[in-house]
């Protein structure tokens, strides 16, 4: 599932479309005491997507999840592709007579969904090793993740324009099987901008998408994991370095060029020693992934 919940502006000739379908019902929203309505806004969400108009503005919101929609807003575990994607933007256009693919993207979400069923337990398993997600790039700890919904357990890390997000999936939607989500949830138009990603249809575009799969890949790179190691051929400087490894005050605190040394030691401490190659598996998975829902629609 490469692209899930976005925010669209687009212009004020599409609430008129919106305030007469019958598939809609809006709610009026005024400042106390005022006459003119200040918001309409979706009674209920359609498919999983809430529309909003702002008459002041001039200028409609649409907010949701496009996987959702593609299941009638019941979930967003299973694969989605760009095909996927590609037909519900024209369903949507069609049911509201309107392009909605000449969207302004406020907020996207991209990522990837892994299952991990198959591969060794526990340690394969987001219960295990989401809490070995210490922090990124050796700056920014993990923290529990506060907006995941249901039963699912996951962590996040957040960035001046946007939020690195790790959770449980399966956990989420009592699934049988144990699926890892890995996400990048960006808030802000100028870290899009360098794609070529701006309106809703760059997000099916092939060139722009590959740029886009980089990018989760390389924050998925940048992770400091603390994976289970052959700590008896660890030598005495590597064992200290891992162990405070798992501290992310011990990350905080280092300087630039000392923390640049410190992640290029442990890489190569994880990479020389690890038992299972959690870290380099996921972030293979999570690239083979993006290009098979990106570029095969089979899977359909």
């Amino acid at each position: 599932m490469p692209i899930c919940n976005t925010t669209l502006e687009y212009p004020g000739n599409l609430a008129e479309k919106l305030l007469k379908s019958s598939l809609l019902r809006f709610d009026e929203v005024r400042e106390m005491g005022a006459t003119f309505v200040k918001t309409y806004r979706t009674s209920s969400k359609f498919r999983n997507f809430s529309f909003f108009y702002y008459p002041k503005i001039g200028k409609v919101f649409v907010k949701g999840s496009w996987a959702k929609f593609h299941n009638n807003g019941e979930q967003n575990y299973s694969p989605y592709t760009t095909k996927a994607l590609e037909h519900d933007i024209d369903e949507l256009s069609e049911l509201f007579d309107y392009d909605f693919s000449i969207g302004l993207i406020h907020g996207v979400e991209a990522g990837v969904n892994l299952n991990l069923s198959n591969f060794i337990q526990p340690y394969f398993a987001p219960k295990y090793f989401l809490d070995q997600m210490i922090c990124f790039q050796g700056r920014k700890p993990f923290g529990l993740m506060a907006s995941i919904r249901g039963e699912g357990y996951g962590v996040e890390c957040s960035l001046t324009n946007y939020r690195i997000k790790a959770y449980d999936k399966g956990t989420q939607y009592h699934l049988p099987e144990s699926l890892f989500r890995f996400e990048y949830d960006n808030n802000a138009a100028k870290e899009l901008s360098p794609m070529g990603i701006r309106y809703m249809a760059d997000l099916t575009d092939p060139t722009k998408l590959q740029l886009l799969g980089n990018r989760v890949v390389g924050l998925l790179e940048d992770v400091v994991m603390v994976e289970p190691v052959h700590i008896e051929k660890l030598s005495t400087a590597e064992r200290k370095l891992y162990e405070k490894a798992q501290r992310p005050h011990f990350w905080r605190d280092l300087d630039y060029q000392k923390r640049f040394r410190k992640l290029r030691q442990f890489r190569e401490i994880t990479q020389t020693y690890s038992q299972y190659r959690i870290h380099r598996t996921l972030c293979n998975l999570a690239r083979q992934q993006w290009d098979l829902l990106t570029e095969n629609d089979k899977i359909l």
